[in-house]
C-alpha cells in the first residue's frame, strides 16, 4: 500500500506547540506529512523546533489580518509556492475559517479532499462577529469530507444554535468528535490520590494565562463566600500575566499565592499539593490543563458549553458551571469538599495522542477509500 501524504494547514501551530505531538505520532505511523504554518512578518519565533516536516512561512503583514480575503489570498499564493499541493492525498485544516478557507480553495483547484476542525475562535470570533463570512463558512463545511469538533458541547452548539438547519443537516453525518491530546508526560506520571472530605480547609489551583477570558475574579467571588462560611482557603495561581489590571486585583487578595510560570516537573508537585482545579473560562477550545489536573488526581470545575464540557458526566471528574455563576461555583466547591471524587487512572486514556492519531488515521483511510470507491459506505466516528 502506498504511503499516505497529508498536508496539514495549521496557523495555530505557530504558538500552540502541543500539535507537534500529533505530527510526531503520524510520522511514527509512516505517514508522509507536511505542515504549513502561515504567520505575519511581525511574528517572533522563540526558536521552537517545529520539525523538519514543517514550514513556518512569513507571508503577510500584521495589519492584513483585518481584511480576510486579502490576507488569505496571499496565504493561498504562498502555499502553492511552498508545496506542490497537487501531490497530497488529504488536506487537514486545523481551523474552520483561516485554515479551512485555504483547504477549500485548494480543493476547488486540485479536487483533493479535506477535513476541517472547528475551534473556539471560529465560533466566538469569525462566525459570531464576521457575518459577511458566514456563507463562505457554510461552503467550507459543505465541501469538507469530515468536520471535526473538540467536544460534544461544541458540536451541539454549532449544529443546533449557529448553523441554518439545512446546512446542519448536510454536514451532520460527517461530523466527528476528537479532543486535543495531552502531553505523554502526564499519562506516564499519573497520580491517584484519596480525596477525603474536606470540611474546613481547601487548596484551590489555577494554571494558565492571567487574563480576562480565564475569569479568575469569578473564582475569587466564590472563595469569598467560602471564607464567610469559615472555610480556610488557599488559592494558588500559576501562569503568565497577560492582563496587569486583573493580576493586581488578584494579587491584593490575602488568600492568593502567585507562583509565576512553571515547567512540567514543577507543575507535577504543585498539582499534587492541591485539592481542586478551577478554570471557569468564558470561552475555551478545549483546556488541556483540565486533563493535566485530572491526571494528578484533582477534581476539576470547568465551564459549561465550552470545549471540555461533555467529556465526562457530572461528578465523574468534577462539575461544570456557567462561567459567571460564582454562587454555582461556590456550591460545587462545597459539593466536592463534602463528597469524595475518586479519579481513576484510565480517565485520561482517551486524550493520549496515540488514541487520537488512530482516529485521524481512520478518517484518512476512509476518505481515500471513498475517493477510489464512491459506493463505499462510510463510518461516522464520535457519534
Amino acid at each position: 500500500m502506498e504511503i499516505m501524504k497529508i498536508l496539514h494547514i495549521n496557523s495555530y501551530y505557530a504558538k500552540s506547540y502541543f500539535y507537534k505531538n500529533l505530527f510526531e505520532e503520524q510520522l511514527q505511523k509512516s505517514l508522509e506529512i507536511k505542515v504549513y504554518i502561515p504567520v505575519s512578518n511581525e511574528f517572533l519565533n522563540n526558536n521552537f523546533n517545529y520539525g523538519e516536516y514543517a514550514k513556518l512561512s512569513y507571508c503577510y503583514k500584521d495589519w492584513e489580518r483585518l481584511i480576510f480575503p486579502f490576507k488569505h489570498n496571499k496565504i493561498l499564493k504562498d502555499i502553492n509556492k511552498k508545496f506542490d499541493c497537487s501531490n497530497f492525498d488529504v488536506y487537514h485544516a486545523h481551523s474552520w475559517f483561516s485554515n479551512g478557507y485555504i483547504a477549500y480553495k485548494l480543493n476547488e483547484k486540485y479536487k483533493i479532499p479535506y477535513i476541517v476542525a472547528i475551534r473556539n475562535t471560529d465560533i466566538n470570533i469569525f462566525y459570531k462577529y464576521m457575518i459577511c463570512l458566514r456563507n463562505l463558512g457554510h461552503k467550507i463545511l459543505n465541501n469538507a469530507s469530515k468536520v471535526i469538533f473538540i467536544s460534544s458541547a461544541y458540536q451541539k452548539r454549532v449544529l443546533n444554535d449557529l448553523l441554518p438547519q439545512n446546512i446542519a443537516e448536510i454536514i451532520y453525518d460527517k461530523c466527528m468528535i476528537i479532543p486535543n491530546g495531552v502531553d505523554r508526560f502526564w499519562i506516564d506520571n499519573q497520580y491517584s490520590k484519596n480525596n477525603l472530605p474536606l470540611y474546613s480547609n481547601i487548596k484551590i489551583l489555577y494554571v494558565g494565562n492571567i487574563d480576562k477570558n480565564k475569569n479568575l475574579l469569578t473564582t475569587c467571588k466564590a472563595i469569598e463566600l467560602l471564607l464567610k462560611d469559615g472555610v480556610k482557603v488557599e488559592y494558588t495561581i500559576v501562569g503568565r500575566v497577560q492582563n496587569s489590571k486583573i493580576y493586581q486585583k488578584i494579587l491584593s487578595k490575602k488568600y492568593v499565592t502567585y507562583l509565576g510560570e512553571k515547567n512540567k516537573l514543577e507543575l507535577l508537585n504543585i498539582y499534587r499539593e492541591n485539592n481542586i482545579f478551577i478554570m471557569p473560562s468564558r470561552t475555551e477550545t478545549f483546556g488541556l490543563v483540565y486533563v493535566e489536573a485530572i491526571s494528578q488526581g484533582l477534581p476539576v470545575i470547568y465551564s459549561k458549553g465550552e470545549g471540555f464540557d461533555g467529556w465526562f458526566s457530572d461528578g465523574e471528574v468534577g462539575y461544570g458551571i456557567h462561567c459567571q455563576d460564582y454562587i454555582g461555583l461556590y456550591e460545587q466547591i462545597k459539593n466536592i469538599m463534602l463528597h469524595n471524587i475518586k479519579i481513576t487512572p484510565n480517565s485520561i486514556k482517551q486524550f493520549s495522542w496515540e488514541v487520537i492519531n488512530e482516529k485521524y488515521m481512520s478518517i484518512y483511510n476512509e476518505i481515500l477509500l471513498g475517493v477510489y470507491d464512491e459506493n463505499n459506505s462510510t463510518q461516522n466516528f464520535g457519534k
